[in-house]
């Protein structure tokens, strides 16, 4: 794998490690990428909300860059105003 890019922008400061630490299981075959997944579907958002999980850049027509005003506001940032 040439690189691995987490996206973690609406989740709680205590649930980043354990994020981070489960993508690193599944990198080094500790842990199964189907519990991975599960693991970070159930992972909850600001609000309280489970977020899901997508494929994201992995899918070729996502990988772009985008203009800040092209960018939907966080939950908390929107909590923030």
């Amino acid at each position: 794998m040439g690189f691995l890019r987490l996206e973690l922008v609406d989740e709680p400061a205590d649930a980043v490690g354990p994020i981070v630490e489960r993508y690193h299981g599944a990198l080094h075959g500790t842990m199964s990428p189907q519990k991975l997944w599960e693991f970070v579907a159930s992972v909850p958002d600001a609000n309280g909300q489970p977020q899901g999980v997508s494929r994201g850049s992995l899918d070729s027509a996502a990988w772009r860059e985008r203009a800040a005003e092209q960018l939907r506001p966080s939950a908390a940032a929107m909590r923030s105003r």
